[in-house]
């Protein structure tokens, strides 16, 4: 049998990650998103510096390169070599990105064996749970999904 203690936190605690509870269709404070996309923005920010730093990189050594062959620098013979060199470093990270993700899902199927049963056995326990404490699981749910 179930006692009150294992059930109270289940029907008092918030079903947000925060401890503020709020009215249906409010925002989020701040520091709710930023934990929840900080790191995008950090992963957006480095690729953006990285990408900045291979552009002047490259055109310092295009300019160097100019001179020790006395000629003038043009931008307008940089781009296409700047642009090639992006491209092709984007196509190695690509593909290596692509290998990852199939042998990722290979582990996922094969090694881990994670199952829909078993998440449909877990979800009908739950519900069995907030059933016998008088809860209606369907209340629950649509709270939680009007959080998002």
């Amino acid at each position: 049998m179930v006692g009150d203690e294992y059930i109270m936190p289940i029907v008092v605690r918030p079903l947000e990650s925060d401890s503020v509870w709020r009215w249906p269709g409010t925002r989020p404070p701040m520091g709710r998103h930023l934990r929840r996309w900080g790191a995008i923005y950090v992963l957006g920010a480095l690729f953006l510096a990285s990408w900045i730093g291979q552009f002047v990189a490259q055109l310092i050594e295009a300019g160097n390169e100019a001179r020790s062959h006395g000629e003038s620098f043009s931008m307008s013979e940089f781009w296409p070599q700047f642009w090639q060199a992006t491209f092709e470093n984007w196509q190695s990270e690509w593909l290596q990105l692509f290998v990852q993700g199939v042998v990722l899902l290979g582990m996922k199927h094969f090694l881990f064996k994670a199952d829909a049963e078993d998440m449909e056995k877990l979800d009908w326990k739950v519900n069995a749970l907030l059933d016998h404490a008088g809860l209606d699981h369907n209340e629950i749910e649509n709270q939680y999904e009007a959080q998002e």
